[in-house]
């Protein structure tokens, strides 16, 4: 079985390796359980986008297939959410 910290390394891998068009200050994940017991991992990365104001569509729209692939190679199954919040929007969350 592999570890929350395995799974929480590997998605902060492939997002660092795919958003090219922002700095990333920090991937944050939170394994947690919907009411009908289904499980989820909701991701906030936080970043800083490298022109003022702007993410690259094309790399946002990818990157839940992306992370879900690298997921189903670690064995698991759990569905990606993901949030991009800029730094200025993050408040605490953006401390290290």
């Amino acid at each position: 079985m592999t570890s929350r910290d395995e799974i929480d390394s590997a998605i902060e891998a492939v997002i660092r390796a795919q958003l090219q068009s922002a700095i990333i200050l920090r991937v944050l994940v939170e394994h947690d359980v919907e009411i009908d017991g289904s499980t989820y991992l909701q991701i906030r990365v936080i970043v800083r986008p490298k022109k003022k104001g702007w993410l690259d569509p094309g790399e946002m729209v990818g990157m839940i297939p992306l992370v879900r692939e690298h997921l189903f190679e670690l064995g698991v199954e759990t569905f990606p959410l993901i949030d991009y919040i800029d730094e200025m929007e993050a408040g605490d969350l953006a401390a290290a």
